[in-house]
């Protein structure tokens, strides 16, 4: 069995390979071979998103581990970037059982080193090299442990910390919290109750349901939720509360660009951030107005870190809702994103509605179609060629998704007219060429 990475690990359908107990028991074995050649600890953290398949998944990785001579520590239920800190504070790797924003019928594995970072590309190619092989046999078996109070003391203590550097109070917000029904939905709103806020939450139910029309990829009852209880404020993260996106009293969505605008407008001394080809290029725009340069990467919170560090740069984010803060996030971590967005906010004296109007959003159309490997796809690509350079004022990012068999194409423009011109125009003759 070879292991293929997406954007951001391995997922897919639970039940097809490589998303089976069996396949999990063998990168288990595979995972823990390679641990024990570059970290001097024998221990790895395991923790999932409370999907149905989560235990059965998480079982079975956990005996390869131990199979092979590694001591497991099971953290339960928790936000992957709980696990990520917790694999930094212990210097030791991590296993985030987890198909992020994608509904319950799918499952997948994130893979953390002892740096609490992503796996890189070297790592990811030995782990699927060695997944085709024959394990090595361990000494001796590891242990498994449960260690989930452990883990949620320690991730709400880090966030309290954090809260409490950036001098956040949120005595008399209101606040509406959507937890995608997935990891977050103890700890968040437990956290946001401590600093001040008055919470109401919805989606807080068990895995069967993650991520079903709702969380931060279906805002649409956290807006309802907050127009209809007068909240200042929503937050909505996804199933494995690696993403935010805010909800402002008016019911409209702040995005991942809209939240990068915000902290760096607050931010002294900022010259520079970095976000993704995704990002919107009224973002870009508006931040050159502060005399900001934004650097973007390829798509995937990994990437917005590796660009971030080879700068030595302290922020980033994804229009996705993927905020990094360093030294604090490495990756995507929606809580710690969303206690920075409402305390700069608040210290700034200016609601997030405000926030909203600081800059113009240009209107864009993001069309998903049918990837076909065939030679057509060169008649299509030299029309979207010839179209951007007649039309330089609109932005056309095509891009080949890493998690689905589909082209991303995404329009974007100063003006609505534009954007559905070009976009109606490209889709047309996809449908003409290769349909």
């Amino acid at each position: 069995m070879g292991v293929v990475f997406g954007t951001d690990g391995i997922r897919g359908l639970y039940g097809n390979s490589p998303i089976t107990p069996t396949d999990f028991y063998a990168i288990g074995l595979s995972v823990a071979n390679i641990v024990r050649g570059r970290s001097q600890k024998k221990c790895i953290l395991v923790a999932h998103d409370g999907r149905t398949s989560a235990i059965t998944l998480q079982n079975a990785l956990a005996e390869g581990l131990a199979d092979q001579g590694l001591d497991v520590w099971l953290l339960g239920l928790l936000p992957t970037p709980a696990l990520a800190k917790l694999a930094e504070q212990e210097q030791t790797f991590g296993c985030m059982i987890t198909a992020s924003h994608n509904p319950a019928s799918d499952n997948g594995l994130k893979l953390f080193t002892d740096e609490g970072i992503k796996w890189d590309k070297k790592l990811q190619e030995a782990l699927s090299e060695a997944a085709v092989k024959k394990s090595n046999t361990a000494d001796s078996n590891g242990l498994i442990v449960n260690k989930q109070s452990w883990a949620n003391s320690c991730y709400l203590d880090f966030l309290t910390k954090f809260a409490k550097q950036q001098a956040c109070t949120l005595g008399g917000c209101k606040l509406v919290l959507d937890c995608a029904n997935g990891a977050t939905r103890s700890i968040a709103p437990m956290l946001f109750q401590a600093l001040g806020a008055t919470v109401t939450t919805i989606h807080t139910d068990s895995g069967e349901q993650i991520n079903h029309h709702a969380g931060s990829t279906c805002p649409e009852q956290l807006q309802k939720a907050v127009i209809d209880s007068e909240a200042d404020a929503g937050l909505a993260f996804d199933g494995d509360g690696d993403r935010v996106i805010a909800v402002d009293s008016k019911g409209r969505v702040l995005d991942g660009d809209h939240i990068l605008y915000l902290l760096a407008a607050t931010t002294p001394k900022l010259k520079k951030v970095v976000s993704t080809i995704m990002a919107n290029q009224g973002l870009i725009a508006a931040l050159q107005a502060l005399d900001i340069d934004c650097q973007t990467s390829q798509v995937g919170d990994k990437h917005v870190h590796q660009l971030m560090l080879s700068q030595g740069l302290c922020l980033g984010a994804e229009p996705s809702g993927h905020v990094l803060y360093l030294p604090y996030s490495k990756s995507g971590d929606g809580i710690l994103a969303g206690i920075l967005c409402l305390t700069r906010a608040i210290q700034a004296k200016k609601t997030l509605s405000e926030w909203y109007d600081s800059y113009n959003k240009y209107p864009s159309k993001l069309v998903n179609l049918p990837y076909q490997q065939t030679e057509k796809n060169q008649e299509w690509l030299a029309i979207i060629d010839a179209i951007q350079k007649q039309y330089e004022a609109v932005h056309i990012l095509l891009r080949q998704s890493n998690t689905e068999p589909v082209w991303r194409l995404k329009v974007e423009a100063k003006t609505l007219e534009e954007v559905e011109w070009v976009s109606n125009k490209l889709t047309s003759d996809y449908h003409a060429i290769l349909l």
